[in-house]
């Protein structure tokens, strides 16, 4: 996932670019695994990016819905993330 062209594209599309927003994409953008919502959530806070669970999920909803990660089910009872464009 390149940052720089999901924001660009999002910004274009009329969504805004919050710091949480641009926050996990970058996130995202330099995984190298699936991510769960918890182990998201532990990355933000390791930036010292204050950010509730709720807008955690609410984000993946959005980055789902718009077409830039795959849910994946690594583990039992655990969803996992991971940007679409992203090579096994």
């Amino acid at each position: 996932m390149n940052q720089v062209l999901v924001l660009s594209y999002l910004k274009d599309k009329g969504y805004k670019i919050t710091n949480a927003r641009r926050s996990i994409i970058g996130i995202f953008s330099i995984a190298d695994k699936p991510l769960s919502a918890r182990e998201l959530h532990k990355e933000l806070e390791k930036l010292d990016i204050s950010v509730n669970k709720t807008t955690v999920y609410r984000e993946i909803v959005f980055l789902l819905k718009t077409g830039y990660l795959n849910e994946i089910n690594l583990k039992p009872g655990e969803i996992s993330y991971e940007p679409k464009d992203l090579i096994h």
